[in-house]
């Protein structure tokens, strides 16, 4: 278990100097991130508080060569890949939240996953990489290397951002993400961005499988794709999911799954459409 990240804080986007602060991961993050407590409003980007997983010594100024260490992947996701892809990475304890520019043409969003160890700042390009291999074997596209910086910083979400909590408690049974830069290989040559076209995700066999097999058997992961798909939950049932086959929003599945562990169409006769809930989030 994490007992605490340390993430930095700055005034805005033109604060230099650093202020760095140990929170507890679980609810401090979203607290932070979200400004719970605080009056919000919608405030332009200059006036917007910012953070960064990144942290330094007091006084240091925000510079990659001051970075000690890093305790967040944070993944920038604005290549049109729908929110609703966060579910992919159920197995993790992470946070999601849209951001300003997101739209309903366009999705736009930030993909936390606190680590289960920080990442020293002079090998975060490395331990970077290895979390967009696995963001690509997840939803079949890259992320942006824009972003790869260790000394990052990402405003906090707007009052109207659509957020999603995937943190869990002290006793919920998900993982950190973990890097073990001991078995990571030496840093590959800069890639070119491929940008989200629509298609279905392609993913890693061993990967894919992984992810199926959660949302087939863990309830933590099924809960999270019913909320991602818009689902009416009552009881331990997820219902009103629109049918990929003849659009009437009137797929269900079980949240707690006994011998059904598959989603179906209410329209046995007219439609009969059913398939996993992996195939659910990924049309």
């Amino acid at each position: 278990m994490t007992a605490a990240v340390a993430i930095s804080l700055f005034d805005n986007h033109f604060a230099r100097e650093a202020f760095t602060i140990a929170i507890e991961p679980l609810k401090g993050l979203v607290n932070f991130i979200e400004m719970r407590g605080a009056k919000r409003s919608i405030l332009p980007k200059a006036k917007l508080p910012l953070w960064s997983p990144a942290s330094y010594e007091p006084r240091a100024m925000r510079l990659k060569a001051n970075v000690r260490y890093v305790s967040c992947m944070v993944f920038d996701v604005d290549n049109g890949l729908p929110f609703a892809a966060h579910a992919l990475f159920s197995d993790y304890r992470y946070y999601a939240h849209t951001t300003a520019s997101h739209s309903d043409e366009l999705n736009k969003w930030r993909l936390v996953l606190p680590l289960l160890h920080p990442i020293k700042g002079d090998v975060w390009t490395r331990a970077w990489q290895a979390g967009a291999d696995l963001f690509q074997e997840r939803t079949g596209t890259q992320i942006d290397p824009a972003c790869k910086n260790p000394d990052r910083m990402y405003y906090v979400a707007q009052p109207n951002a659509i957020t999603f909590d995937h943190l869990g408690t002290e006793k919920t049974q998900r993982a950190f993400y973990d890097i073990d830069m001991r078995k990571l290989p030496k840093p590959k040559r800069k890639k070119k961005v491929v940008c989200y076209t629509g298609r279905k995700a392609v993913t890693s066999r061993s990967s894919e499988n992984k992810v199926r097999d959660s949302l087939m058997n863990d309830p933590a992961a099924r809960m999270a794709a019913a909320t991602a798909l818009g689902a009416q939950i009552v009881d331990n049932l997820a219902r009103r999911i629109t049918c990929p086959a003849c659009s009437r929003a009137d797929v269900w599945f079980l949240i707690e799954p006994d011998d059904k562990k598959t989603a179906s169409c209410n329209h046995k006769n007219s439609c009969g459409w059913y398939g996993q809930i992996y195939d659910l989030l990924n049309m």
